[in-house]
């Protein structure tokens, strides 16, 4: 049997047109397909945490920013600072009031050591006077010994003529009299050195003994116990002002840093991403309700996908799942973070970059996180945000 031309053709155009539909559907009956999927991320209101004038203008639509790039300034001028003014007036009183005290034991203590100076000296002069005395009172007792000595040789002598009667009674009675007043006077003498020492022994030992008996205590020792007594009070009042300054210290650290927070605040990115929309200007007030601007997430890069509810049981959380996105032949490679069905209602898309899919019956869920390493090359086309494309999970075959 003889084949022609055209039938050759119609043969080989039927071919072509098998393989093309076996190249768009045999892969659907083998894996399980997305019906849709959308590439979609949590989108961020950045506000400021204060009130007052935006400095510079924030980032454009679409910038990409680092996790602590700067978003915008805000500067309150109006913001009153009177009690920090206040502290540290407070604060500075406080410290002249130390060195005031301090000025004042300073030259306490240069009295206090002219003081010591002059009862030293005065001691010293104490104690050689009483050394004199001392050597003056045994040189007297050594004089007293020899009138002894000639008062009982007198004695003795006219007793013997009064015996023989050569003198009177009255001259032997008063040679007598004579012998006991040297050993009376010498007694005495003794004693006065007596004195004189134990003078000397206490003055050495700081106690000044007058020839009374009575203790003494120097105008210089005075004084000094005075300049010492206030010292100690001054110590005192220096120790309590320290305190007290240390606490004011600690109160002006506080209130100067609340103060820098409430003048003025920098905002900074929590996270990378790329500006969604902005919402002020260089200049523009602005305060804690309104953001700055709105930031797309990258590091939280999910695809929202649909798929029939009869694989309910077989799409699982964990499965690794591909991503073909239309209109380029790159894929990203991502992970089933949740299933649910589809039978609920639509939630709110204010808070994502890309829409929320609007199931139809019969369909379900399928929520895929993508790894941000894969969008990090990107963020200039805001991380595929919005962007539509396929999706297949490689664990699921049909047969």
């Amino acid at each position: 049997m003889k084949i022609s031309p055209g039938h050759i053709a119609r043969i080989t155009f039927a071919g072509v047109l098998l393989l093309i539909i076996g190249f768009v559907y045999l892969p659907h009956l083998f894996y399980t397909y997305s019906i849709t999927a959308i590439v979609s991320a949590p989108v961020i209101s950045i506000t400021s945490p204060i009130e007052g004038i935006l400095k510079d203008a924030p980032p454009t639509m679409g910038t990409e920013i680092k996790a602590g790039d700067v978003v915008g300034v805000v500067e309150n001028l109006r913001f009153d600072r009177w009690r920090l003014d206040d502290m540290s007036t407070e604060m500075k009183g406080v410290q002249e009031k130390i060195d005031a005290l301090k000025q004042e034991k300073e030259k306490l203590e240069l009295v206090k050591v002219d003081l010591l100076k002059s009862f030293k000296n005065y001691t010293e002069s104490l104690e050689e006077r009483l050394k004199i005395d001392i050597q003056r009172a045994e040189e007297y007792l050594r004089e007293r010994g020899d009138t002894i000595s000639e008062s009982k040789a007198e004695y003795l002598r006219k007793s013997k003529l009064f015996k023989k009667g050569v003198v009177a009674e009255n001259q032997a009675d008063t040679a007598f009299f004579n012998a006991e007043r040297a050993t009376k006077s010498a007694q005495q003498t003794r004693l006065d050195i007596e004195r004189l020492k134990a003078q000397l022994k206490s003055l050495q030992q700081g106690i000044f003994i007058n020839t009374d008996g009575r203790t003494d205590v120097p105008y210089q020792q005075q004084r000094i116990d005075d300049i010492t007594m206030r010292q100690h009070d001054i110590n005192s009042k220096i120790q309590e002002a320290e305190i007290r300054e240390a606490s004011i210290k600690k109160a002006v650290a506080l209130e100067e840093e609340r103060f820098k927070k409430m003048s003025e605040a920098v905002v900074k990115a929590p996270f990378n991403g790329v500006t969604w929309r902005v919402f002020s200007a260089k200049g523009a007030h602005v305060d804690t309700t309104k953001p700055l601007v709105e930031m797309v997430d990258c590091s939280k890069v999910f695809v929202d996908a649909s798929i029939h509810e009869r694989y309910f049981h077989k799409v699982k959380p964990g499965d690794s799942a591909t991503i073909k996105l239309v209109g380029e032949n790159r894929v990203l490679k991502g992970k089933v973070q949740s299933v649910r069905g589809g039978s609920l209602s639509e939630s709110s898309t204010a808070h994502l970059a890309g829409a929320t899919q609007v199931l139809r019956p019969h369909e379900m869920q399928v929520m895929i996180s993508i790894d941000e390493k894969e969008v990090a090359n990107n963020v200039n086309d805001f991380c595929f945000m919005g962007r539509t494309g396929e999706v297949s999970f490689d664990k699921m075959r049909l047969f």
